[in-house]
């Protein structure tokens, strides 16, 4: 029976997965069309999409919206050619795919045991962050195919392994850092010090790369972004993190036999998962070891001998539930997630408005508004805490009025999200202005979304 198992996994483990991660990949653009929202999920998605175009039109590291310099990113010039060819929503998913194709084997050398690499594989492919990286446009996906690329060119051909990293850097400075990092040691431990050259000098060209285009490196805005467990966790409100059922699984697998005898990747492990408290940007990577660690447990659950055959049955049945469970929720939060249908139509309908002006909303909807409206918004993730305490909470007309028209703001958008997470009361700040004064017109209304034209008052009048 064990050997039946096993053999079905090496045989056919590898191609159930990448169809499971096909079908669970493209549930979500169908299910989103048939619903009549914007094919990709997530707010962030759309400042990628926002550079991709601009830089399809041939403006290159710069945006005219907000008159700031933008790095090029390979991301960036891969997105482009997609919005080029009409189908920007493919790339995740071709991305995601290709991380699978090209880990699978990383795996089989780093473990030696293709049915623990299968077993990994398939949990990489249920984990919340596949699901997230796989349907909306990040850079981080790119960079790992990228640092995966030069894992396996380091097993196979140390002299290439330089190639990928530059890349990978520039996409996602983190990562990329990491992944340099990595190889350097690799060489070092195993006296292929002259390999290390190369990576070195590609290293060295991508902190080129930076200081070329912004004159600093985009390091600060990455580490301590959002020190907080709920930044890590999928069930406290992370919708990329890792859950904690695979954090429970995980930990299972390094008391695994394999694993208890290798010190160094229980203390790398623990400080990995540690350090993505504090640093965003390793989420993935965070992952990725979670769910190698993961196969580590399950395949423990299988191989180890039981008393009650049922018993074991009955562990890995309740392990493959849990993960299909996983693997619905992650897929509904991101049908569910912004844009939605209704956010979409006053977005459509703002952008079909004559009335020029930026506009004011929640900070995570500025991507989205300047996608889909070509209009600034007024504060966004980047905005100072004064200015968005200002824009949003104050109810003193003069200042309230004055910021407006200081940043030509002609619209607010409200939608229930933000009444349920940035307000506690009904008449909270600018919603009380907004009820109460006639500087405020509703010129569009869903069930989900307000939005407000602003009346701009005469120069020297008073509010």
């Amino acid at each position: 029976m064990k050997a039946a198992r096993s053999a079905l996994l090496r045989d056919y483990g590898v191609h159930l997965v990448l169809l499971l991660a096909l079908a669970s990949l493209v549930a979500v653009p169908v299910i989103r069309a048939s619903l009549d929202a914007p094919i990709t999920p997530g707010e962030r998605s759309y400042t990628e999409l926002r550079r991709a175009e601009l830089l399809s039109q041939g403006t290159i590291g710069y945006d005219p919206l907000r008159g700031e310099l933008t790095i090029p990113t390979p991301y960036t010039f891969l997105l482009a050619c997609m919005v080029f060819l009409g189908v920007p929503w493919l790339l995740p998913m071709l991305l995601a795919l290709a991380l699978l194709l090209l880990l699978y084997p990383l795996l089989v050398r780093i473990v030696r045991t293709r049915e623990v690499a299968a077993l990994a594989l398939l949990a990489v492919v249920v984990t919340p962050t596949l699901s997230v990286l796989g349907t909306s446009h990040s850079p981080a996906l790119l960079a790992l195919v990228l640092l995966v690329c030069a894992g396996l060119l380091l097993m196979i051909s140390p002299s290439y392994a330089w190639i990928p990293l530059p890349f990978a850097l520039i996409t996602s400075p983190v990562l990329g850092l990491i992944g340099a990092g990595c190889a350097l040691a690799w060489l070092w431990s195993r006296g292929r010090r002259w390999q290390a050259v190369p990576v070195l000098l590609s290293v060295a060209a991508a902190f080129v790369w930076f200081f070329a285009w912004s004159r600093s490196l985009p390091f600060a805005s990455a580490v301590f972004e959002r020190p907080a467990l709920s930044d890590v966790l999928f069930e406290f409100g992370n919708s990329g993190g890792v859950s904690v059922f695979f954090v429970i699984l995980g930990a299972y697998g390094l008391l695994s036999p394999p694993l208890r005898k290798r010190p160094g990747v229980v203390v790398s492990s623990l400080a990995l998962f540690a350090a993505s408290v504090f640093i965003q940007a390793l989420m993935p990577v965070t992952a990725l070891a979670l769910a190698v660690l993961c196969a580590y447990g399950v395949f423990d659950l299988m191989q180890r001998k039981w008393e009650l055959e049922l018993l074991r049955m009955s562990l890995l049945l309740i392990v493959a539930c849990a993960g299909i469970f996983l693997l619905i929720v992650s897929a509904r939060e991101r049908v569910e997630e912004n844009p939605t249908a209704q956010l979409a139509h006053s977005l459509a309908y703002l952008s079909s408005t004559h009335r020029e002006g930026s506009v004011l909303s929640a900070p995570g909807y500025a991507p989205m508004i300047e996608y889909f409206t070509g209009r600034r918004a007024t504060i966004d993730a980047s905005s100072r805490p004064s200015d968005v305490a200002l824009a949003l909470y104050s109810r003193d007309a003069n200042a309230v009025y004055g910021m407006l028209e200081s940043t030509n703001t002609s619209h607010v958008l409200v939608t229930d999200d933000m009444l349920q997470t940035l307000f506690s009361r009904s008449d909270e700040g600018i919603l009380f202005l907004m009820q109460n004064t006639q500087r405020f017109v509703l010129v569009e209304q869903t069930e989900q979304t307000r939005l407000w034209y602003y009346i701009a008052r005469k120069q020297g009048g008073k509010p």
